[in-house]
C-alpha cells in the first residue's frame, strides 16, 4: 500500500468514526445553525452526487462563517493582537490550500480511492474549514470575557 493510499484510508476511517460530530457540533450544547442546515444532507443515503453538492455548499457557508467571525474578532482586538491573528489566519489559509492542492493533484485519485473516497476527502476538507470557524468563534468568546472587569 502506498503512502497516498494509507493517507486516504486514514481520512476515510476518520470521517466514518467522527461523522456524528458534524451534526452534534463536537460537544457543543446546541448545534451551530450550519450544522442544523446540513444535518442529513451529508449522508451517503442521499447518494454520492447529492452529498458532494451538499459538501460544496457547506464548505462555502462555513468559509463565509469563518471570514465573518475572523473580521469580528480582528475588529475587537488591539492592533498588535489583530496583526498576530492576521498572520495566524493567513498561515492557516495557506496550509489548508496547500494540503488541498496536494491531495487532489493526482489525476488518478478517483481510480485509487473510488468516488466514495473522493467525496469523503472533500468532507474532511470541509470539516477543517468548520473547525477553524468554530475555533475563531471560541477565541472571540474568550477575548470578550477577558475585557470585562
Amino acid at each position: 500500500m502506498t503512502r497516498h493510499q494509507i493517507l486516504i484510508l486514514l481520512v476515510c476511517i476518520t470521517n466514518f468514526a467522527h461523522a456524528q460530530y458534524f451534526v452534534e457540533g463536537e460537544g457543543d450544547k446546541s448545534p451551530h445553525r450550519l450544522d442544523q442546515k446540513y444535518a442529513g444532507k451529508l449522508d451517503f443515503l442521499e447518494g454520492n452526487y447529492v452529498m458532494e453538492i451538499s459538501i460544496g455548499e457547506a464548505s462555502t457557508d462555513w468559509w463565509a462563517q469563518m471570514e465573518a467571525t475572523y473580521q469580528e474578532l480582528v475588529a475587537s482586538l488591539e492592533y498588535a493582537d489583530a496583526r498576530r491573528l492576521e498572520i495566524s489566519q493567513k498561515a492557516w489559509e495557506l496550509a489548508y490550500e496547500t494540503d488541498r492542492q496536494f491531495f487532489f493533484a493526482d489525476p488518478d485519485l478517483r481510480l485509487k480511492i473510488g468516488r466514495e473516497g473522493e467525496v469523503l476527502s472533500k468532507l474532511e476538507f470541509m470539516r477543517r474549514i468548520r473547525k477553524r470557524a468554530l475555533d475563531l468563534a471560541e477565541y472571540r468568546v474568550i477575548f470578550a470575557r477577558s475585557e470585562t472587569p
